[in-house]
């Protein structure tokens, strides 16, 4: 099943980064600021 879920998530990504024409370093710091904003919003309702 995590199999099944981890194809569907890396054939969505390479939609969406193409749909986009994003590199694939472009996907990933979109990836870094996403964690850090949310990091940073939990931080602060937790907090």
């Amino acid at each position: 099943m995590l199999e099944r879920l981890a194809n569907w998530h890396k054939r969505t990504l390479a939609q969406v980064q193409q749909q986009l024409g994003l590199t694939t370093y472009q996907m990933h710091f979109f990836a870094f600021a996403e964690g850090i904003i949310f990091g940073l919003i939990i931080g602060w309702l937790i907090f």
